[in-house]
């Protein structure tokens, strides 16, 4: 669903990965929030390709349908207030299985 990290774009420097918290729980699958150690980012600019401390959304299916989830991200320094982040989902059904010929 998403992938947060941070950066001093003066300095070139990986900051800790923002602080993400689950807000709206999906109904239909479940979100998990996994902190990565070494994420690989492309940054642009003049600090080009970095690995960096992040933190990633993911929603698993369950079962087809729609559904909702929205979460919080806080940067260190972009102030105080967190981010707020909601996602519409649609989940289809599997495709049956191709008929041998």
């Amino acid at each position: 669903m998403g992938t947060y990290y941070e950066i001093d774009r003066g300095s070139c420097q990986a900051l800790a990965a923002p602080r993400v918290r689950l807000g709206e729980k999906p109904r239909l699958g479940r979100a998990t929030v996994v902190k990565l150690q070494r994420q690989v980012v492309q940054t642009g600019g003049r600090c080009g390709t970095m690995a960096v401390p992040a933190v990633q959304i993911r929603y698993q299916a369950l079962q087809p349908g729609s559904d909702t989830m929205a979460w919080e991200v806080t940067y260190q320094a972009r102030g105080a207030a967190p981010r707020e982040i909601d996602a519409a989902i649609r989940v289809m059904p599997r495709p049956a299985p191709a008929r041998p010929r």
